[in-house]
């Protein structure tokens, strides 16, 4: 099990702190409160301390465009481009489909032939 302390109890057990991580550089173009950050400490098992950072960004100030004709539009995860992908490809009322980059990426690190198809499916005519 790995245990996870603040850095006083680091510094109570004698054991070095890691330094503070440098700001990334998209940090520039998040808005203030779009941007949630988390840090901790974690201990190896070389007994050594490594701050973990984890940044999420939240864009509402991103708006998508619309379609013309599209009263509804489907935007797709990864369990329903990796089994719905037939219905996806051949049923006509399925129109107006965003599929997001993440889940094209996992899709192609899952199942390679459904990513070359979901990528056809995708290409403008």
């Amino acid at each position: 099990a790995k245990l996870v302390f603040s850095a006083s109890h680091a510094v109570k057990m004698g054991l070095p702190v890691p330094e503070t991580v440098q700001e990334s550089d998209i940090a520039d173009d998040v808005p203030n409160g779009a941007r949630r950050l988390s840090t901790w400490l974690r201990r190896t098992r070389q007994n050594k301390i490594r701050k973990v950072v984890r940044e999420v960004y939240l864009r509402d100030d991103i708006v998508p465009e619309t379609f013309p004709g599209a009263d509804q539009i489907l935007i797709i995860d990864t369990n329903i481009a990796l089994h719905q992908i037939d219905f996806i490809a051949e049923d006509p009322c399925v129109n107006h489909v965003v599929v997001p980059y993440t889940v094209l990426q996992e899709v192609r690190h899952r199942h390679l032939g459904t990513h070359s198809r979901l990528r056809s499916l995708c290409r403008v005519e």
